[in-house]
């Protein structure tokens, strides 16, 4: 699960950029695609039955993972799963996006996840020469990092 990279991106370049989830359909539906022992859950048929799967998922994984620093959006696709459909993000995906564009899609390289190096070395490049990391800037520019996934256990590799 992406929580602690997402959380470690974010205390590392929060001050250059915002961090956000989709949170999308249920990954391994107990009824469409059950994973035996691990954590699973019913696919939702109604948006309040998903925004209360994405309130849990925010509460288990991405808090714990953020530390309680403050909190990471977590932002539900539509039940027609518009942003899934638009955007190809299953399993998961992480975008970043500028001044309304992409401006670079990461995604699984490997089974086990994705090539982060990639991820960090756009993030760096946004940095100002002049800036060390640990410094905040007065406000921040309009690169954002979404993460969208699948819910999963924490105990499994993706």
């Amino acid at each position: 699960m992406a929580t602690p990279i997402i959380a470690d991106y974010r205390r590392r370049y929060g001050d250059i950029a915002n961090f956000a989830y989709v949170y999308i359909s249920e990954a391994h539906a107990s009824n469409e695609w059950p994973l035996g022992s691990v954590e699973s859950h019913i696919q939702p048929q109604k948006i309040t039955e998903r925004v209360k799967l994405a309130h849990r998922f925010r509460d288990e994984y991405v808090r714990k993972a953020d530390q309680n620093e403050g909190d990471i959006p977590v932002y539900v696709d539509c039940m027609d799963n518009a942003f899934d459909q638009h955007y190809a993000v299953w399993p998961e995906r992480f975008f970043i996006i500028e001044n309304d564009t992409i401006m670079y899609i990461g995604e699984p390289c490997t089974e086990l996840g994705f090539d982060r190096g990639q991820i960090e070395t756009w993030l760096e490049k946004q940095r100002p020469d002049e800036m060390e990391p640990s410094h905040e800037l007065e406000s921040k520019n309009n690169s954002q990092l979404i993460a969208s996934q699948k819910y999963t256990d924490s105990n499994s590799s993706t």
